[in-house]
């Protein structure tokens, strides 16, 4: 899984993405991963599904995203929380 600000990797991911939504592995690891990239890549942050389900929002034109590989820092906030 690549974590690129192009619009050929994020459509490829939002695929693998919609294919875990439709083999019901959207709670995964994996599935959160893509839904991270996918909201930071994707057109103004929109978060997206259509009438089956599946995530729809198009490539964002940014000059550049930065993509947090460490989310520690946030691990005492969302302790309580269930997702």
């Amino acid at each position: 899984m690549r974590f690129e600000n192009s619009r050929e990797v994020y459509l490829a991911n939002r695929k693998r993405f919609n294919t875990l939504i439709k083999e019901g592995q959207a709670e995964s690891e994996e599935a959160a991963l893509l839904f991270y990239y996918l909201n930071r890549t994707g057109y103004n942050g929109l978060c997206r599904f259509n009438r089956e389900g599946l995530f729809n929002v198009p490539f964002g034109k940014y000059r550049s995203v930065a993509y947090s590989k460490d989310f520690g820092a946030y691990a005492s906030l969302l302790r309580e929380w269930t997702f």
